[in-house]
Formats: structure tokens, sequence, C-alpha cells
């Protein structure tokens, strides 16, 4: 059976007040992840940390995992999200180029007792602490040390109407470790993680940051210089997916 995500585009324009715009919000009982669009002139690191900061402590003890993603317009958020869905082929010249132009994106990330910001601009990168002791893209699982590099929540409608039509909620995690696992360990850590999160999850693993081809980030938006990749490398790495069948975890590669 294929997991992979329906590509379809998930962006909405709603807005909020006069300044800001929501790109969209998917609210989970223990993901929350939003990205909004804000003014140029708010997007300077006092006003950031002020924002994202006030976004943590919001989320704080009220979900296990949650994201605030900002930028002064659409193309950045889209290209550090890659939320336009669109096909493999049409992305695989970042491996080569990284995103062109850079993007000017801030992000919080809220998990386990920690919670960071990050900034970039342009070639331009800072990352802030707002609470906890480690940035929590860093997840240390079952002595398995990751970076996450984003994550897709899908969620359905809810409403009377649409209760016979509902999916349970689903999370893609997409992450980077140094070397690919034993598959023992690996399967020991994503059932740890699917059951902190307390939702159904697929767990993309990976050597390298990119992830287009499970509808993942293009790339990682926060590594700066970024990776490169040859097309022929990135199509005949192995790597891991992890879901929810009884295999659990399987080597593959996407060529």
């Amino acid at each position: 059976m294929n997991f992979k995500l329906a590509r379809f585009a998930l962006l909405t324009v709603v807005n909020v007040y006069a300044d800001d715009v929501i790109l969209y919000e998917h609210n989970s009982r223990h993901i929350y992840d939003r990205a909004e669009i804000v003014k140029p002139m708010e997007f300077d690191d006092r006003r950031l940390t002020a924002r994202l900061r006030d976004f943590a402590i919001s989320q704080r003890g009220k979900h296990v995992l949650a994201r605030l993603t900002v930028g002064p317009r659409r193309s950045d958020v889209q290209s550090a999200l890659n939320n336009d869905l669109p096909g493999l082929r049409v992305h695989l010249p970042v491996l080569k180029t990284g995103l062109v132009p850079a993007p000017n994106v801030a992000q919080v990330l809220v998990f386990n007792g920690n919670a960071t910001a990050y900034i970039r601009r342009n070639n331009y990168f800072k990352q802030y602490q707002l609470f906890g002791e480690q940035s929590a893209r860093k997840w240390d699982v079952q002595s398995l040390s990751l970076t996450v590099v984003g994550f897709r929540l899908r969620t359905d409608p809810r409403g009377p109407n649409t209760a016979h039509d509902q999916l349970p909620d689903r999370v893609w995690i997409y992450a980077v470790a140094r070397e690919i696992p034993d598959l023992t360990n690996v399967s020991a850590m994503y059932d740890l993680i699917g059951k902190q999160l307390g939702t159904i999850t697929f767990l993309i693993l990976r050597t390298d940051p990119f992830f287009f081809d499970f509808d993942g980030p293009l790339c990682d938006p926060f590594e700066v210089p970024g990776s490169k990749l040859s097309e022929h490398d990135f199509l005949t790495k192995p790597f891991i997916v992890c879901q929810p069948t009884a295999e659990r975890c399987k080597v593959r590669t996407t060529h």
C-alpha cells in the first residue's frame, strides 16, 4: 500500500487581521502547525523572536509538537515548507543548487520541553533557544540522534456531516541521521516517537535533507550553507521508511 500523501495544494489564504495572513492552520489533539505571512517591516530578529516566543509559550503544555512558520512573502514560506506539493522531477535541481533564491523565513518548533526559534534571511542564519536545553529539532531517541527537518500534519474536516468519512489524524516526520541505523533500533525508536506524539506516525529517515519525493521539505531551509547532492546519489541512496504496518520499518531507494 502506498502511504504517500495525495498531491494537492494545502494553502488557503485567510485574513486574520490587517497585517498578517494565515497560509494554513492544522490542529490535532497532540500536534499543532501554522504558517503566516507577516509585513516585511516585522521581519527583524527582535520582532520575530518576540512573536515566536509568544507562540511557544502559548503551546507549552498544550500540544506535544507545535510549529509556527512565518515569512514576508508567500513564496518564502512555500519554498521552506513545500506546501504546493509539485511532482518529484520539478525539484531535482534543488539537489545541486539549493533553494534559489534563498528564503526569508523564520520558525519556532516546540517539542519535548524545548522551544527553539530559527531565522533565515538569505544567507544569514540565527538560532535562539527560547526555553529548554537543546534545539527542538534535535531528537535523541533510543541512543539515536536525529535532526527533524520538518513534519506534515494531516487532519480531516470535523463536523456532523463528515464524521463517517474522517480518517484519523496522521503526521509525517522528516528526519536526518548521520548514517542509516540498524532497522531493529529504528523500529524501537519509531514506536517511541509514535507513542509520544499520540498520533498515527510515518517516519522518513535519510542521511541528506531532501524529502520532496515524500511531500516533505525540498531541503533544510535552516542549513547554511545547504547540502548538495547529485541526482544519481539522491535516486540511489538508501533511506528508511517507517509506517504503521506489520512490516514497520524498511530500507528503500527512490529509483
